[in-house]
């Protein structure tokens, strides 16, 4: 655990930070767009916040300074800022929407079950650590490099097969972030948590433009209630949530363009954060511009287009600036014409997108449903079909004109889900494991689908608008109640709780309209206080998780320099982190012209490289067939094993759920070995 001193300090800087943060967002969204309220208000000012933030990063990542200092520094210096540029204006009164009983009991039925579902998975991680394949693999890698390096453009050079390392990491920075004030990785199994309530409140955003706010996050929840999506996405550092929040978000902002500029800007912001944190927001980011053209008027279309663009360049471009740096190429995974790059990765021909399924009636009406109904329950088609369903209507039939570019937005981003590359990933021939593995990417089209039919409900039958929740709600049990969560202890108790919590939101608006200025600055003091001390108990809870859970893939002494040769070792490097993330972890490979990255050949080559590295440790894992997880022998360890420096020190567990391949079903054990000298390329095995 942090020392109590370092523990009140950290914590004060940060809610410091934040604080001098939220009240630049304020500021904008008070001067603006001071007729947002609720839903909308949170939506503004968080895509706001987000973006000062991420320019902050990328300011600071560019010159190696994305320490806690000049963080900290450039955080409270922009509330600071925007105080003095646009004054600190006063709330006026607004008449707050109240909600019917009906609706009321089915929002609160519905986020207390949402909530709950995925708030035991986060306890979960704190007794286990982060889990997840992805996470493990890459998301907690960059951020790691990000935080050890303080700089953004440290390639973390982690596996030979996909190329991640060049993939938009814009949510590993903010876990990176987390890293920066904490010195651990004490805020990553919560942000989703956070990522959650943005979506949910950007969904509602939406709806409450047609009066259906409760509706539309119902129908948003039921999308994030699948058993698959909370074990993909609860206490992990997976990014669809927050990709899809953005994207949201920005189609809020972009129904407001006409004639506000601010709006548009914010929008470009929103979709440009989307496109940093996940390159699946591409497809939907190209029907936004259309959108953007549809909504504007004759005359403006061309500017304005241009505004939304340089906009979303400002919060995306780091991440293509440095591939281009680095390779040539703003992607170095795809090949563009008269663009230099990388050439392929081991596994880059295996990323088949569904589309190439399309006439196959065994994946398009036997796997895909399978997966679907895996992934968000056992009305999962119905869910597509109220999706493609409600799009058309709103493009056919639009309640005002500006909602058919919403409806044209919705129908390009689910459609785009099956020419995304990897939505039917696999070997030669299948079994296509994409489609299970990335159903996840039609979360954006499919939530703006659904956040769609209760507006065009409200069209149908505007009388009945107060009834719309139910249905939704009705969807939201129906995914929820297939969720492995409820298997985990004290799901009766956790319920209870997030109710009462919900409770107390829901009433905190109407009393904090009734405090007086000295009354609020004592109730955010006391939020903080208490924010402070529930933080010191959460983060004992996380730090004994973290030692049980990754003390056994320990290396040993922290801390220390780890090569790591094999490509199943890839895929759980982040275990060798240590508690207080002071090892540094490196993926032993050749890297070759224009960011080309590829296996050592031979034992000399090998041997040179991790001389190169000064490594206390080798962590020596076997190859993988990643399709039928099961681990292969790697030649790379004899490599290393019969050189004497290398010492084994002990055997750290391997992957879980992979098999060895000559049959048994016992995972294959990594060894360790201290490098206690030079190795000797001249004495290889011949």
């Amino acid at each position: 655990m942090l020392s109590l001193t370092s523990y009140l300090v950290d914590s004060l800087l940060a809610l410091a930070s934040i604080a001098s943060v939220l009240f630049a967002a304020r500021a904008v969204q008070m001067r603006f767009l001071a007729g947002s309220e609720g839903s909308e208000l949170v939506v503004v000012r968080a895509i706001v916040a987000l973006s000062i933030v991420t320019v902050i990063c990328y300011l600071l990542g560019t010159v190696g300074a994305l320490s806690r200092l000049p963080v900290a520094v450039c955080l409270i210096a922009s509330g600071i800022i925007a105080a003095a540029a646009l004054g600190v204006a006063r709330p006026t009164e607004r008449k707050r929407e109240r909600l019917s009983l009906i609706t009321g009991a089915a929002l609160l039925i519905g986020m207390a079950l949402l909530l709950t579902i995925w708030l035991l998975p986060v306890g979960d991680a704190l007794r286990h650590g982060l889990r997840g394949t992805d996470t493990l693999w890459y998301h907690m890698p960059f951020a790691l490099r990000f935080y050890q390096t303080q700089s953004l453009t440290a390639f973390a050079w982690n596996e030979p097969l996909f190329q991640t390392y060049f993939y938009p990491s814009l949510g590993s920075m903010f876990h990176a972030v987390g890293m920066v004030f904490f010195d651990r990785d004490l805020l990553s199994p919560l942000l989703n948590i956070f990522w959650l309530g943005l979506l949910i409140a950007a969904a509602a955003a939406i709806g409450k433009l047609r009066g259906v706010a409760a509706a539309s996050a119902l129908a948003v929840a039921a999308v994030f209630s699948g058993k698959e999506i909370v074990g993909a996405f609860a206490g992990t550092a997976m990014v669809d949530v927050a990709a899809t929040f953005f994207f949201l978000a920005s189609i809020w902002l972009m129904l407001q363009i006409r004639g506000n500029r601010t709006a548009l800007i914010l929008s470009g912001l929103a979709i440009g954060l989307g496109v940093s944190t996940k390159m699946t927001i591409g497809i939907p980011a190209l029907g936004m511009a259309i959108g953007i053209l549809m909504i504007e008027q004759r005359g403006q279309r061309l500017r304005s287009l241009l505004i939304w663009g340089g906009a979303a360049l400002a919060t995306s471009w780091f991440w293509f600036a440095r591939n281009i740096v680095e390779t040539g190429t703003p992607l170095p995974m795809v090949k563009l014409p008269l663009l230099t790059g990388p050439g392929k990765a081991l596994q880059s021909t295996t990323m088949v997108a569904l589309s190439h399924y399309i006439t196959n009636p065994t994946v398009m009406l036997h796997q895909l449903p399978y997966q679907w109904v895996r992934h968000f329950g056992p009305l999962a088609m119905l869910l597509l079909a109220l999706a493609v369903i409600a799009s058309l209507a709103i493009t056919i039939r639009p309640p005002e004109k500006r909602w058919r570019a919403v409806g044209i937005v919705s129908l390009i981003a689910i459609g785009g889900y099956f020419f995304t590359p990897g939505t039917a990933a696999g070997p030669p021939g299948g079994p296509l494991l994409g489609i299970g593995w990335d159903t996840r990417f039609v979360l954006p089209g499919l939530s703006l689908g659904l956040v769609l039919v209760p507006v065009c409900l409200a069209q149908l039958w505007p009388s009945k608008r107060n009834w719309i929740a139910i249905p939704m709600v009705l969807l939201l049990i129906d995914a929820a109640n297939g969720s492995k969560s409820w298997g985990l202890p004290h799901p009766l108790l956790t319920l209870v709780a997030v109710a009462l919590l919900l409770v107390l939101l829901w009433l905190a608006p109407g009393l904090w309209d009734k405090l007086g200025s000295r009354s609020r600055l004592a109730a955010i003091a006391l939020l903080g206080i208490a924010l402070v001390g529930c933080g010191r108990v959460y983060e004992s809870h996380q730090v004994a998780g973290r030692n049980s859970a990754y003390g056994l893939s320990s290396v040993g002494r922290a801390p220390a320099r780890i090569a790591l040769i094999g490509d199943a070792g890839t895929f759980r490097q982040y275990l060798l982190s240590d508690v207080k993330l002071q090892n540094v972890i490196q993926f032993i490979g050749i890297q070759g012209a224009h960011g080309a990255l590829r296996l050592a050949a031979n034992c000399p080559e090998l041997r040179r490289e991790i001389n190169a590295g000064n490594y206390d440790y080798v962590v020596a894992s076997p190859n993988r067939n990643i399709w039928q997880r099961v681990t292969t022998p790697n030649p790379q360890v004899a490599w290393i094993a019969t050189d004497p420096a290398a010492k084994l020190v002990k055997l750290i567990p391997g992957l879980p759920d992979d098999k060895q391949s000559n049959g048994l079903r016992t995972p294959e054990k990594f060894p360790v070995y201290q490098i206690t000298g030079q190795l000797d390329p001249a004495a290889c095995p011949r």
